[in-house]
């Protein structure tokens, strides 16, 4: 705005606006006003003006002087009236209020204490734990609720279990307090009575318990059942002790603390001595009446006071206030300054007021037509701000239909696909089924980027901090992209230094999927060579974060396309695309996660020599890792045969770990050299890669066991997945076969495992196998999908399930009541009852019955952020996402059936 709209506050109680000559620009030809004010509003006014103000100031600062020591003398006098009586009676309070309080907090517990005396040491009460007399109980236990001031009463019999509850809301065997067998029995071990409270979710509530014993039974030596009756400490309850205390009662916290006398609190204790809540007591003091009785003397003093007042300020301000404020107001209410006109020669402050009230009205009409145009702006933006909004749920309701109408054929066809690779095909089919089942994982994997990106760029991208262990989330993306890595005759290396602890809390999911993507690219974009990936530790702003770098010897990017290979659908060059395949999202994706979880994504790297990714996460160490050190490989000297100098580095730092002495060769000719001219070289383990140039790891071991000193020494072979069973020659010389990369974890239990002679002839390997379960299991497959059906049904009939199938909510529903049914696979969307109403009912008819709770778990084709969360809060026990497969199915079910050792 070119003009501001400035308020002014005068000495005399009343305010106008006023705009400064500089706020508006109307051209060189002045309006009306101002012409007619020009030459009165010059120095000779500005003079006159500055007397009036000086004389009026004088007249009330002398008014000012006189109010303020009448003011004085007349507070000093009521204040020593006042002080006196409430000091008096403020003393007598003090010593009556502590002996009040705790006498009311009695009250609510004798009359709950009495209810649970009378009523469980009654022989009709044991009687009524045997037989369960519901008419018995409406008629003495439904109607005494009322009559003992108690809100609800629960029965139960000696091992713990409910037997009939009420409450004053109607609610019949629905309990207030939610207690386990366990601990309801734990309650009376010592005592025969307890009194306790607990917070529920109706408030907290003061529970008194007795056992249940015959009327002649006084010492309570045969327990029948418990008796519990409890009340709530609502707002009546709080509100009537108040009206008797002549205070405030309410209920504070655990952690309140008596401030003294007047305010104080009472604990209210749960059963184990903690403190779950207090009583505050706040007093009202009672000193009113003396108030009123000094406000009569206060009152005469002040009525006096005030006609003094009025008529000396009535002269005053009728002559010199009244008046001029008379013609603003009629100025500013007729929208003319010409009322003003009078005032315009006074040299008082009303003779400023009056000429700037003029000069505003000169500049009204443009800022008028300028706030109208601001208004109109703001009103556009408005506009702009709803439509942008809109599209934005549009975009999000366009890519949740389109991930399920998409992800729901792709799980018929990767299904379809996995289940056509168990049958009996001969090379040619299996070549065509295996490129159709990567052609599907390959659009799935397009679709999650797709929906990765526009969940971050929609900020609904949640990041989780929960504690994983972060070597083996690192290990397990070696040991996924080993395979890729080793059909190109790469050597894909993991390095996690021995100084980084194994514990982190953070979100490994995210971490998993950056490490994917960027190792994945490694692979993809190295044709010689190696994949290296490192974990170490990294100072940052006095500060430790977590490093992990991505080493690779690949094609490398130009230094001017290295900035552009963070944006969306960007590859380092239009023809790689083309060449490696991939839509450029991964690294996009990459950065926004390391930023999300506070950390950054950095590239080093030199066409033809390799790039370097470097993340850096601000992660939280968790707790320490409790596998004890093995004695057995402190100060064993091992034998380290790679041709490969990264992984020479790795397995030599992995051994010193653990306190093992290293010697490493880098080829099998120069190690058997030095077996052979060092008699003493005291070598007692011996770790070889198997491909090396010349002699492999095979036939050094059958060279070294031909030679005396290493006979019996154990040989450990690393080698790519598959080697052990594909390789010839003669394989007895070796002891055990490890798949690379090693994982640190493997390397320390099949080292200790041998030298300690518990190691056999074999090939560890990362593998899952698909376990039977071995006994009669319904699951009910809810799908309106009729290919899908048979894909959920074939799946879990190879996991051992007998499977029943129904297409809609409604029918699962029914299915569920019917009793037959173990487990349920609910589809989300399906016609007549979708998923969700289905689960709900189900749960509902569960709470109602008392039926055990039914695993039931999703499967749905939404994968935006929050369809879990709907499907949890549904009442569903697990999330399966489509396109389903073997392993994510048996993940989900295992949860809930114990399959047999593999």
């Amino acid at each position: 705005m070119s003009a501001g709209l400035y308020r002014t506050t005068w000495p005399i109680s009343w305010q106008c606006y006023v705009v400064p000559h500089s706020a508006v620009a109307l051209g060189s030809e002045p309006p009306p006003m101002r012409r007619k004010l020009k030459g009165k509003v010059g120095s000779r006014g500005a003079a006159a003006g500055s007397y009036g103000v000086d004389l009026t100031r004088r007249r009330f600062l002398t008014l000012l002087l006189w109010l303020t020591g009448a003011f004085v003398a007349l507070a000093v006098g009521y204040q020593w009236v006042t002080v006196r009586s409430l000091d008096n009676m403020n003393a007598d309070l003090l010593v009556e209020r502590a002996r009040s309080a705790k006498s009311l907090y009695s009250l609510k517990r004798q009359s709950l204490e009495t209810y649970a005396y009378d009523y469980s040491i009654w022989d009709d009460m044991v009687n009524f734990v045997q037989t369960r007399d519901l008419k018995w109980a409406e008629e003495n236990i439904d109607t005494s609720l009322e009559t003992y001031q108690a809100d609800f009463a629960m029965v139960f019999d000696k091992s713990g279990k409910l037997v009939y509850s009420q409450n004053l809301r109607g609610e019949r065997n629905r309990p207030d307090v939610d207690l386990t067998p366990e601990e309801i029995k734990s309650f009376f071990e010592e005592k025969k009575q307890i009194a306790f409270t607990r917070k529920t979710p109706n408030g907290f509530a003061l529970i008194h318990g007795s056992t249940v014993n015959p009327g002649t039974d006084e010492e309570r030596k045969t327990t029948y059942g418990y008796w519990l009756v409890g009340g709530y400490w609502n707002e009546s309850i709080l509100s009537a002790m108040g009206d008797v205390y002549f205070g405030e009662v309410s209920i504070a916290g655990p952690h309140a603390k008596s401030k003294g006398p007047e305010d104080f609190v009472i604990p209210l204790e749960d059963f184990d001595g903690t403190i779950v809540a207090s009583l505050r007591f706040r007093k009202r003091i009672p000193f009113l009446t003396a108030l009123e009785n000094n406000s009569l003397i206060t009152l005469s003093l002040l009525v006096a006071f005030g006609v003094l007042t009025v008529t000396a300020l009535s002269v005053y301000l009728k002559k010199w206030v009244i008046s001029p404020l008379k013609s603003v107001g009629q100025s500013l209410k007729a929208g003319t300054p010409d009322p003003l006109t009078p005032l315009y020669e006074d040299r008082s402050e009303f003779g400023v007021v009056a000429r700037s009230i003029a000069e505003s009205f000169a500049h009204r009409e443009a800022l008028l037509h300028e706030i109208t145009q601001r208004r109109r702006t703001e009103a556009a933006l408005e506009e702009a701000r709803d439509a942008a909004q809109a599209s934005a749920r549009a975009k999000s309701e366009f890519l949740a239909n389109m991930s399920h109408e998409i992800r729901t054929p792709l799980n018929g066809i990767i299904g379809m696909t996995e289940l056509v690779q168990e049958t009996a095909l001969d090379r040619t089919q299996s070549e065509y089924v295996e490129t159709i089942r990567g052609c599907g994982e390959s659009l799935l994997a397009l679709i999650n980027d797709i929906l990765d990106i526009s969940k971050i760029e929609a900020g609904k991208m949640h990041i989780e901090a929960v504690e994983f262990d972060l070597a083996r989330v690192v290990e397990e993306v070696g040991a996924i992209l080993a395979g890729a890595a080793h059909a190109k005759n790469l050597e894909l290396a993991v390095s996690y230094s021995p100084q980084m602890p194994e514990i982190f809390r953070g979100d490994s999911t995210r971490i998993r999927q950056i490490l994917m993507n960027l190792v994945g690219n490694a692979v993809k974009f190295t044709q010689q060579g190696e994949v290296v990936v490192e974990v170490d530790w990294v100072e940052t702003d006095c500060s430790k974060s977590v490093q992990i770098k991505v080493r690779d010897t690949g094609i490398g990017i130009h230094p001017k396309r290295q900035q552009h290979i963070w944006d969306s659908f960007t590859q380092a060059d239009g023809s790689t695309t083309r060449k490696y395949g991939g839509t450029g999202l991964g690294l996009t994706i990459s950065r926004r996660l390391a930023e999300l979880m506070g950390g950054t994504i950095s590239l080093d790297s030199e066409p033809g020599v390799g790039s370097t990714f470097t993340v850096r996460l601000p992660l939280e160490v968790g707790r320490a890792s409790t596998r004890p050190p093995s004695e057995v490989l402190r100060g064993v000297r091992a034998l380290v045969v790679d041709d490969n100098a990264t992984n020479r580095r790795i397995l030599q730092e992995y051994l010193a770990a653990v306190g093992c002495e290293s010697m490493l060769f880098a080829s099998a000719e120069t190690a058997l050299a030095y077996i052979d001219t060092t008699p003493d070289h005291g070598i007692r383990l011996v770790l070889t890669d198997f491909h090396m140039g010349g002699m492999d790891g095979v036939q050094l071991a059958n060279e070294l066991r031909r030679r005396k000193s290493t006979q019996t020494v154990p040989i450990v072979l690393l080698s790519s997945i598959g080697s052990a069973n594909a390789e010839c020659g003669d394989q007895n010389a070796v002891t055990l076969w490890l798949t690379k990369p090693v994982r640190r974890a493997d390397l320390y239990e099949a080292t200790v495992g041998i030298l300690e002679g518990r190691s056999e002839n074999r090939v560890r390997a990362q593998r899952q196998d698909i376990q039977k379960i071995d006994h009669g299991f319904r699951v009910l497959v809810a799908e309106d999908n009729a290919v899908n059906q048979r894909v959920a049904a074939r799946l879990l009939e190879r996991l051992g399930f007998d499977v029943a199938i129904v297409e809609n909510g409604r029918e699962a529903v029914e299915a569920a009541m019917r009793g037959d049914i173990h487990m349920i696979l609910m589809d989300v969307q399906m016609p007549e009852m979708d998923g969700i109403t289905a689960t709900k009912l189900i749960r509902e008819d569960e709470a109602q019955t008392g039926r055990p709770r039914m695993p039931i778990i999703a499967l749905t084709a939404n994968a935006m952020e929050g369809d879990r969360d709907v499907c949890i809060e549904a009442g569903m026990d697990d999330y399966v996402s489509k396109p389903v497969t073997l392993a994510a199915l048996q993940q989900a079910v295992s949860r809930f059936v114990e399959f047999p050792a593999a």
